[in-house]
């Protein structure tokens, strides 16, 4: 009889912890501001972005979004969408009778929650952007809203890396917080001069200069090329 008593315990407390396993609900972080850092594996080279690009646009920020979040129990799980009206196409090309892309990035702010990605500043209305662009692709396991324009959606290559803001007095910056840390000092006082080293970059991986048809890495490249 004691015997069986003590199995009759041991089951009861097993199936008490057990339930309380089933129960468990994480407990939301509290409302505040969250830097996330990742590792977007894309190195900090002009070359290396160039080549990762299908499209590579010139363009002005039209309507920035309200953010979405990837996991609905997860508050600091945010995407903020832009809508991207293009001035240029630099490499690639629009799909047909578009004018504009939308751009997915993650980060916003949301309910009291401000969330940051890799010390990346958000697009903003208003600004321009020389921007590195591939087709959206969702994550497996994950279905993130997205604004129902009838606009292609891109993401941007190694996040704040293929992301230069032209300021008034065209400079270009790759920022990341308060740094520029991707472009030299004749890029920051000239997008014109910036653009022409895309495209002599351009020129070479695409194979227009002949004796640059095998370079596969910036170590190669002409003195006056590299970034």
């Amino acid at each position: 009889m004691k015997m069986s008593g003590m199995v009759f315990i041991a089951t009861i407390t097993i199936a008490m912890n057990c339930s309380a396993q089933n129960n468990f609900q994480p407990i939301p972080p509290p409302p505040g501001k969250y830097e996330v850092f990742t590792s977007q594996g894309i190195p900090n080279s002009l070359y290396y972005l160039i080549r990762a690009s299908n499209l590579i646009i010139d363009g002005t920020v039209e309507k920035v979004f309200s953010p979405v979040r990837i996991d609905p129990g997860g508050p600091t799980s945010l995407v903020t969408h832009a809508q991207i009206s293009v001035n240029k196409v630099i490499r690639g090309e629009l799909p047909k009778d578009q004018q504009s892309v939308i751009i997915a990035e993650q980060g916003g702010s949301s309910e009291g929650y401000d969330v940051v990605y890799d010390r990346n500043p958000l697009v903003q209305s208003g600004e321009r952007y020389i921007l590195f662009l591939n087709p959206y692709r969702e994550r497996e396991g994950l279905v993130v809203p997205h604004p129902n324009l009838g606009i292609s959606i891109y993401s941007i290559v190694g996040g704040w890396e293929g992301k230069g803001k032209v300021t008034e007095k065209g400079a270009v910056q790759f920022l990341r917080g308060e740094e520029d840390i991707f472009t030299t000092a004749s890029d920051r006082s000239d997008v014109e001069a910036y653009l022409a080293k895309v495209k002599k970059l351009m020129d070479i991986i695409d194979g227009k200069f002949p004796r640059a048809r095998h370079v596969s890495s910036p170590e190669t490249l002409p003195s006056f090329l590299i970034p």
